[in-house]
Formats: C-alpha cells, sequence, structure tokens
C-alpha cells in the first residue's frame, strides 16, 4: 500500500497561490501558467503525467483541454480526494515519486512542477521521471534565493529567513540546470516572475 500523508498545517488543500483573489497573487500564478503553456506549444505529446499533481488544477484547467491521455499521481491522499470529486475520471495514482507505479517510457511527456523542493531524495524522484518518459519532462522549482526575499519582502516567514517550511532542497536556476544535466538534455528554461525556475527537458 502507498504511504499515506494528509496535508500538513501549512499546506492548506488549496494553496493561497491558486485560491487567493489578490492582484498580486493573480499576475504571478497568471505568469507561471503563461510560461507553463508556452513549453507545452512546444512539444507534440499524447500521454501526459502530471507527477505530483495535488488538487489537480494544473490537470484540470492547462492539461485537459490539450490531452485526452491524462494520468496524475500524489502522496497527499486529501489532495487526490478533493481531485476526484472535481473531475471523476481522472485516472489518478497515490504515490511516492520515488517509486511511481508506471511502466518505463509510459508517457511522452511528464510535468513535475513545484515538487522537487519538498521530497527527500529529489535524485531519486529525477530518476524515476526519467524513467516514465519517453522523451520529454517540463520541470519546475522555486528559483532561490529569490523566492525567499519574495517572501521576506510580503512578510512571510520571518522565522525561517523566508524559506517556506516544506522546501528541504533548495536550487538556483544554474543549480537546478546542474541538477538535471545527467539524465536530461536542456530545451528551453523559463524564469516566471524571476521566482521560479521552469525548464522544458528531453531524455538522454
Amino acid at each position: 500500500m502507498p504511504e499515506e500523508r494528509r496535508s500538513s498545517g501549512n499546506m492548506q488543500l488549496i494553496q493561497p497561490k491558486y485560491e487567493s483573489q489578490g492582484r498580486l497573487a493573480a499576475f504571478t500564478t497568471g505568469r507561471f501558467n503563461r510560461a507553463l503553456a508556452s513549453l507545452l506549444d512546444r512539444v507534440s505529446a499524447r500521454q501526459v503525467f502530471d507527477a505530483g499533481c495535488g488538487e489537480g488544477l494544473i490537470l484540470t484547467n492547462l492539461l485537459r483541454p490539450r490531452y485526452t491521455a491524462l494520468y496524475g499521481a500524489d502522496l497527499d491522499s486529501q489532495r487526490l480526494e478533493y481531485a476526484r470529486r472535481q473531475q471523476p475520471d481522472l485516472r489518478l495514482l497515490q504515490c511516492n515519486l520515488e517509486k511511481i507505479p508506471l511502466p518505463a517510457d509510459a508517457v511522452d511527456l511528464v510535468l513535475c512542477l513545484e515538487v522537487l523542493e519538498h521530497v527527500g531524495n529529489p535524485q531519486r524522484c529525477l530518476a524515476e521521471l526519467h524513467r516514465v518518459t519517453r522523451r520529454y519532462a517540463i520541470l519546475s522549482v522555486p528559483n532561490e534565493p529569490f523566492w525567499r526575499l519574495a517572501n521576506l519582502a510580503r512578510g512571510a516567514y520571518w522565522q525561517h529567513w523566508g524559506n517556506t517550511p516544506e522546501h528541504i532542497n533548495h536550487w538556483s536556476v544554474w543549480g537546478f540546470r546542474r541538477f538535471i544535466k545527467p539524465l536530461f538534455n536542456e530545451v528551453a528554461v523559463l524564469n516566471p516572475v524571476g521566482v521560479w525556475t521552469m525548464l522544458l527537458a528531453e531524455k538522454k
């Protein structure tokens, strides 16, 4: 049975960046989504897997209009249940991304967005993403130290020096590009609002 994890106190069911109606949140989330859409426009794919899909908002809002063969996975049972209630026909798996229950080369494109900063073994997770995609990956993580500076500027997480408490891995743009290099060839790099690193990569 997969390990079960429910949302922590810090990680609310629907994260503030998605539910907030504030202008800044709407602007930054909009820029993130437009950057993602621009990378999706550059690839041809039929089977798509959202690794760490959370509440399923990217699956529902950005991927479903483009693709019919969609999969999602997350460790958090509460978020998966929310996603299932919104879209009962979504194909969702509960799993740890260190061991994804899909065969090798199962999909054309794997996405892993704002997930790798949370995991205990990012190298193992990246290896699994490499294994299940037959060609492309789109990956994003916070861009450090600008993510922390942005948190401090809005008065958040001062006691953690601006670090979001559940972020246990940290990369600059350059550092993340180096992190993926052993397994993926870099195709495109975007830096939405300066606080995220988003890469389109092709499997080696």
